[in-house]
């Protein structure tokens, strides 16, 4: 489904001229009155907020976490009033990031959220179940896009760590779509499979995840053995819905017209398509818009009409910038573990964090000198309260293991600072 052909078919050139450069020639001279943030910046650079805005936007420096951090207060002001909600991260990936925003912001998200949802192919009569752990308002969000495009039934489902009880009712919702994550649907894939083969006549059709990446072999057994369609959604805390999968299954279609991507030292594949780290301008947010904002996604992205109509870019994320893995969804990073097991040890230190695949579970081995063997207990405490990590570890979602290796480990050669053996 094709929500709004006028844009999303419309000529790349043309969307550009009449609507592109427009809203970001909108957007610098807002920002530059309102946010003195973006002042500073604009003014460091020797970058005219009227000028031509692609030039403008070329010359504008890329966005950190760390300039993000420098936004929020700024956004917090420019909210004034017209503060409607605040989204926060869990603070696994270090300080927490708040994104504020008005009304207007949520209206704006709302409709691109559901021109993403509509090219899932969703209609009136599905039954889409949200399957996750742990806090729900996230799919509020999802249900509220699913909503609008007349969607009868959406249905938050919270499973625990023992599949085969947590799991029984899944049959009895009967869901036509089934909206998780890939490595939640991959520690409990075993027992899917089974209770949908007893089930025989289950009406599930599509599978759409988020929030990591999925193994094409994964994909390809989910095609097979449930006989479904995977469609991918793609976004981030900072920037909320970027695009999403069509039924032509060719990458991710994002919108240009709500979102502007920039590519950090691209480097060409081919005639229409380019690779490198990509920063992402929000056109159409009003309290805490960013501009070339670092994500630290490594895409791929390939310019040309799409097989279902649209002509909007379409990107495949192929890596990422940091060292940094997801666990059911949420996002850890490799300087937290170590500012947390070395936060009271008086010298360098050095980790190695090892991700394996138990049957029904994750498992985390994190590899440390042996001279750190004797504070064994204290650094597993100090784990177990990782933001985040307490809640998959205490339910069981997450086996930890502590090995301790001789010291010349990690200073005689070069290791990776994460491995991950997992499967999904």
């Amino acid at each position: 489904m094709i929500l709004d052909p006028t844009i999303e078919c419309m000529d790349q050139r043309e969307l550009s001229q009449r609507v592109i450069k427009p809203q970001l020639a909108s957007l610098f001279l807002r920002v530059y009155e309102q946010f003195s943030y973006y002042r500073w910046r604009f003014d460091e650079a020797g970058v005219d907020p009227g000028s031509e805005p692609m030039d403008a936007l070329e010359r504008l420096p890329f966005m950190t976490k760390h300039d993000y951090s420098m936004l929020e207060s700024d956004a917090l002001r420019h909210a004034d009033r017209s503060l409607y909600h605040v989204e926060m991260t869990s603070g696994s990936t270090g300080r927490p990031k708040r994104r504020f925003q008005s009304y207007t912001d949520e209206l704006n998200e709302l409709r691109l959220a559901t021109r993403v949802m509509a090219g899932f192919g969703l209609c009136r009569e599905d039954v889409i179940v949200f399957m996750d752990v742990g806090d729900p308002s996230l799919y509020l969000w999802f249900a509220k896009a699913c909503e609008e495009l007349g969607v009868r039934d959406t249905i938050y489902y919270g499973i625990q760590s023992d599949f085969n009880n947590s799991l029984r009712r899944l049959i009895e919702l009967d869901p036509t779509v089934l909206f998780t994550v890939p490595s939640l649907l991959a520690r409990s894939y075993d027992t899917i499979l089974q209770m949908y083969a007893e089930a025989g006549d289950a009406n599930l059709q599509k599978i759409i995840y988020f929030g990591e990446k999925l193994d094409d072999r994964f994909r390809k057994r989910l095609q097979t053995d449930l006989d479904v369609e995977v469609f991918s959604h793609y976004g981030g805390t900072e920037v909320s819905t970027l695009g999403g999968e069509c039924s032509a299954h060719d990458g991710i279609h994002i919108y240009t017209d709500a979102n502007f991507p920039s590519l950090i030292e691209p480097k060409a594949i081919d005639e229409t398509t380019l690779e490198g780290e990509v920063a992402w301008t929000t056109m159409q947010v009003d309290v805490q818009p960013v501009i070339k904002y670092r994500l630290g996604d490594v895409i791929r992205i390939t310019h040309g009409k799409c097989k279902c109509g649209r002509t909007s870019p379409r990107v495949q994320v192929v890596g990422r910038t940091d060292e940094g893995f997801s666990l059911y969804g949420e996002k850890f990073y490799y300087d937290t573990f170590l500012n947390t097991i070395y936060a009271d040890i008086h010298e360098a230190g050095f980790l190695q964090i090892v991700l394996s695949s138990e049957k029904e579970r994750e498992r985390m081995t994190v590899i440390l000198p042996e001279k750190l063997k004797s504070k064994e207990m204290d650094i597993t405490e100090a784990l177990y309260y990782m933001n985040e990590l307490e809640f998959y570890l205490e339910e069981n979602f997450i086996e930890l293991e502590l090995k301790f290796v001789p010291n010349s480990y990690f200073t005689s050669r070069k290791i990776p600072a994460i491995v991950d053996k997992r499967e999904y």
